[in-house]
């Protein structure tokens, strides 16, 4: 075979079927002479066209002078020139009283009117020019007047609305070109024509010229030699590119064939992959979706032959059932018109009527007759059977994961650091209060969940599990929806895919209870070794502080004894005095041990109550030692519900006020004020006095077991221990503000249960 630019054409076998015949060429030359005769017929006949139409407006120029100068003389009513033998009076103006005049040097002067003004122009025109003009009415004055036939007929179409007429007419050897418009009778036309009945606006006649032709034709003449010079240039030029150009076609023929030969062939692989492809492959209309072709697999699937397969639709070959139906057809077929390349599954038809399961893809293709579907279809019966299997595997998994008081998950990191739930169980609503569908493609919302404390040690264990392929183990808070969190435990076990991603499976559950009940634990295991530590002081002290009275007790019953031998009675009354204080003060201490220990082991029973309630009861418990030492009492304005166990809050007052009391020295103006301050989140209360003060170094052991700073103080040194119990009890804590001796000191102390009047317990 001969390359493209080889210009030989032997040397193909089949090339004398496809060389072009001399008739061929001669076709070819016929066609393009043809071509040029139109073309250079075309260009004269417009050019004798053009130079008609210059010729007519050469004609209506002429006649448009003349109307202008008809209509001059017609508006001054004619003019006044002198008598001669070119011109004597009109005698077709006799009727006129001053149609002929004599000046005052006597000269005769006779009246022109338009018409006989127009012809005499007309006259020296045609002398100088050759152009002829003529005045004519088919009621003329003047018989010399008179229409000729051609001019009647014009004045005839006038008469109908004709506005112009034109044609040639022959003079003895001259040719002329004749064109003549309508008269229109004026005002100024009705003192020579009134008698005759016309109106104003009535075609009175006609005015027309004759141009000579010669010259026009002349120039036509010269133009046509020009044409066919030119053209018969272009014709030979022509017959020459044909003639060069006819061995370049038979090389051109001679790609043809090979290109023919070369489609043949391609179209034959074509066929053979098209045929030789396992999946079904259908041609079918856009619209109809009749089918026009099909591979040997579409045979094998379908049960049909080709030539079978080419009588039906894609209709009679899918299931006729919801929701494969024709309508549900047609709207794939649509979107595929549209340019998109749907995949969908469907249910198919076999020859003899089995329904199987089918992956469609459609795609739109431009064949060189019309624009079809090519449509692609693999049959996925197997894998359906295996999908459905696997959905009963899933759905046996899910009930007995269900059935698990926890989560079940798998948790995917893709390498571009977003994630998703492949896979959890019911338990994440109960767990994350999510849908497991939401977190299928993005775990956002899980996030989202995760405690703002606990979301960076969440994502770097995650990322270091990821890292070393280590099993996830971690323990974190989620936010509920409301209000509050819970605590869970995840533990997961890693593996690495083949795209780089790290898949977990593992589980999750609600480990609130065990977080409270350990943290319970703690808080008891403080709570005992704070006890013990009590306890212990607690031991001492008792041991110390009920010694000193029994000390007493010893020494005086010895003085006692030795009074009573004397009989010296002052002696003996002031031994049993001794004796009595302290029995009394050892009643007194073992009264409020056993006070504090029944606040230590009692839980408090509380309820709602007004903190201005519970103050008076504690200014009345406390008035006789208030009105001896004559002490001001301020109680803040306001009122606020206090969560508290009655009884234990009267005495948690009664104790700072006696405080206060006992301790307010020697002052002109003693002072005690009790209220409270509503902050967020808690109440805060104080006892404020302006008595002898306390060093800012005592202020934390002052609330000790019988810690006394002034021994010589009355007491036992418990008053604010128990105080601090009570508060404590209560969820509370308290301090003490003082700037040092004198100065007056103030107790705070919270209870966190505290809300205004009128609320509600939190």
């Amino acid at each position: 075979m001969t390359g493209f630019g080889d210009k030989s054409n032997s040397t193909h076998p089949n090339l004398n079927r496809y060389s072009p015949p001399r008739f061929l060429f001669l076709f070819s030359a016929l066609i393009w002479t043809l071509a040029i005769v139109g073309m250079a017929f075309w260009h004269y006949h417009s050019t004798r066209t053009a130079i008609t139409e210059n010729a007519r407006t050469a004609a209506r120029y002429s006649i448009h002078k003349d109307i202008t100068y008809r209509q001059w003389a017609t508006r001054h009513g004619g003019v006044y020139v002198p008598m001669t033998e070119q011109t004597p009076a009109s005698p077709y103006l006799a009727h006129l009283p001053e149609r002929d005049l004599v000046t005052p040097s006597g000269r005769q002067l006779t009246l022109l009117n338009p018409a006989y003004m127009t012809r005499q122009v007309h006259e020296i025109a045609d002398l100088t020019f050759g152009s002829k003009g003529k005045l004519t009415s088919l009621d003329p004055l003047r018989p010399d007047n008179s229409p000729d036939p051609w001019e009647r007929e014009t004045l005839e179409a006038f008469a109908q609305g004709t506005a112009e007429r034109s044609s040639f007419s022959q003079a003895g050897n001259d040719r002329y070109l004749r064109l003549m418009q309508p008269f229109i009778t004026e005002e100024g036309c009705l003192k020579c024509h009134a008698h005759q009945g016309y109106k104003v606006g009535d075609v009175r006649g006609g005015i027309s010229v004759s141009i000579p032709w010669a010259p026009y034709q002349q120039a036509l003449v010269s133009a046509f030699s020009k044409f066919a010079l030119g053209y018969s240039g272009i014709w030979l030029a022509g017959l020459m590119f044909i003639g060069l150009h006819r061995r370049k076609f038979n090389d051109f023929l001679l790609l043809r064939l090979q290109l023919e030969e070369q489609q043949k062939e391609s179209l034959r692989h074509f066929q053979e992959i098209f045929d030789g492809v396992n999946d079904a492959i259908l041609l079918h209309d856009l619209d109809s979706g009749a089918i026009l072709d099909a591979n040997a697999g579409a045979e094998r699937e379908y049960g049909y032959s080709k030539e079978e397969m080419k009588q039906l639709s894609v209709t009679d070959i899918s299931a006729d059932e919801e929701p494969f139906t024709a309508r549900a057809a047609a709207e794939w077929r649509a979107k595929a018109c549209r340019g998109e390349s749907p995949t969908f599954e469907w249910r198919a038809r076999h020859q003899d009527g089995h329904l199987f399961w089918v992956e469609v893809n459609m795609r739109k293709a431009d064949l060189p007759e019309h624009q079809v579907l090519l449509t692609t279809v693999r049959n996925i019966d197997e894998r359906k059977v295996a999908e459905q299997q696997a959905h009963n595997y899933m759905q046996r998994l899910s009930k007995l994961a269900a059935q698990i008081p926890g989560m079940i998950y798998q948790y995917r990191l893709n390498p571009d650091g977003s994630s998703c739930l492949p896979y959890s169980s019911n338990g994440i609503r109960s767990l994350f209060h999510i849908e497991p569908e939401i977190v299928t493609a993005d775990t956002s919302a899980i996030f989202a969940r995760i405690h703002p404390e606990d979301l960076d040690t969440f994502a770097s264990s995650i990322r270091q599990s990821a890292q070393e392929l280590a099993v996830w183990h971690h323990q974190f808070r989620i936010q509920r929806p409301s209000a509050g969190y819970l605590w869970a435990e995840a533990i997961a076990t890693p593996e690495r895919l083949v795209d780089g991603s790290t898949l977990w499976h593992g589980y999750a559950q609600d480990i609130s209870a065990r977080k409270a009940a350990e943290e319970l634990l703690e808080n008891q295991q403080q709570e005992l070794q704070k006890r013990n530590t009590e306890l212990e002081r607690f031991n001492y002290t008792v041991s110390h502080d009920l010694k000193t009275p029994l000390v007493t007790i010893e020494t005086f019953l010895g003085f006692l004894k030795e009074d009573l031998d004397k009989r010296d009675q002052p002696a003996i009354d002031n031994d049993v005095h001794h004796i009595r204080t302290a029995t009394k003060q050892m009643g007194q201490l073992l009264d409020s041990l056993l006070r504090l220990s029944h606040i230590s082991h009692h839980a408090p029973v509380v309820k709602p109550c007004s903190f201005t309630k519970l103050i008076k009861k504690a200014l009345i418990l406390t008035a006789p030692a208030i009105d001896q030492r004559a002490i001001s009492i301020k109680v803040a304005p306001g009122d606020t519900v206090v969560y508290v166990d009655p009884p234990r809050a009267i005495e948690l007052w009664q104790n700072l006020i006696d405080n206060a009391v006992k301790y307010m020295g020697e002052q002109d103006q003693p002072s005690i004020e009790l209220g409270f301050t509503a902050t967020d989140p808690e109440t805060i209360f104080y006892v404020r006095d302006n008595g002898i003060g306390i060093p800012p170094e005592y202020a934390d052991t002052i609330f000790g077991l019988f810690n006394q700073l002034n021994k010589n103080a009355p007491g036992n040194g418990l008053g604010l221990t128990l105080v601090k119990h009570i508060v404590e009890q209560h969820r509370g804590r308290i301090w003490l503000e003082s700037a040092g001796a004198g100065t007056g000191c103030c107790f705070y102390f919270t209870l966190p249960t505290a809300a205004p009047v009128g609320g509600n317990k939190p």
